[in-house]
Parts: structure tokens; sequence; C-alpha cells
């Protein structure tokens, strides 16, 4: 009788990892498509687009941080708008930190050239950069953030979209 109750304890035991196993297997490709899917990225280009309305806006988080023994000294971002628009529909980024904040606008879309680019001085940590524009229509774009040194030399530049519309 022992005997039995201990098979049955270790069926129970080996039943218990199998789920525990499968429970984490799940987990795990759960964080990978979720990762995948909401925007972690850590390229300096993001291309994305702007819903119809006048007041869409996506906003990234752009964490910048130590490398190649250099210290983050600024952001700089600028980008392009890539859709063929009216001429009264720009596209400009925001770049934000602290309570300084700077921008620049596309004033010519859809010609292949980014806007002028616009830095804000800053050091290692998280800046907000949003992208928007000034009527309504869709609008795709492509913007490029840049964590620098003093030197201009480039920093670890790390991204993720918060709010995508």
């Amino acid at each position: 009788m022992a005997t039995r109750s201990k098979a049955n304890c270790d069926n129970f035991s080996v039943s218990i990892k199998k789920a525990t196993m499968k429970k984490k297997f799940i987990t795990y490709c759960s964080i990978f498509i979720f990762s995948s899917t909401t925007g972690s990225v850590f390229a300096h280009t993001q291309t994305g687009t702007l819903a119809t309305s006048a007041s869409a806006v996506d906003l990234y988080s752009v964490s910048c941080s130590p490398d190649v023994g250099q210290k983050t000294a600024k952001l700089q971002t600028h980008i392009q708008g890539l859709s063929q628009s009216s001429g009264a529909l720009k596209i400009s980024v925001i770049s934000q930190r602290f309570a300084v904040a700077s921008r620049t606008t596309d004033v010519r879309n859809a010609d292949g050239q980014f806007s002028p680019t616009a830095t804000i001085a800053g050091s290692d940590g998280v800046y907000n950069v949003m992208v928007v524009k000034n009527s309504s229509g869709m609008m795709s774009y492509s913007v490029e953030f840049h964590c620098l040194s003093q030197s201009g030399a480039h920093t670890m530049t790390n991204s993720f979209l918060l709010q995508n519309q």
C-alpha cells in the first residue's frame, strides 16, 4: 500500500512539473509576442503612421545610456513625412526632457529629405518624443533618434512606442 501511495505521489509530482513547464513556456511565448508587437525597439529609425484625426499623436519613450565609455550629452531628432499630402499638412517631432523641449517640422513631405535636426541638451536618462501634425489627414513618417556624447559619438539609444494613434 505504501508503494502504491508513493507511485501516486510521484505521478502527481510529474503532472505538476509538466503543468509548471507548460505554464512557463506559455508565459515566455507571451512575453516574446507582446514585446515584439508593442513597439520595443533598439534602432535609431522608426516608421509609423498618424491616423486621420488632427489630434493624433505617436509617443515614444527614448532612453539614452552610456556607451563606449561616454555619457549622453544630447538627444537629436528629425522627421520625414513619407505621405504625399496637401500643402497644408505638415508633420513634426517634439523632443522633451524635464522643462525643456525642441521641435522640428518637415516642410516638404515625400521629398526624400528629413527635417532640420532638433537638439535637446540633456544627459543619460529618458526623453519623451512626440510625433504630431498640424491638421487632419493620414500621414506616414520616418523619425530618427540619436543619443550623442559631448564629442558627437553615439551613446546607447533605446526607444519604446507608448502611444500609437
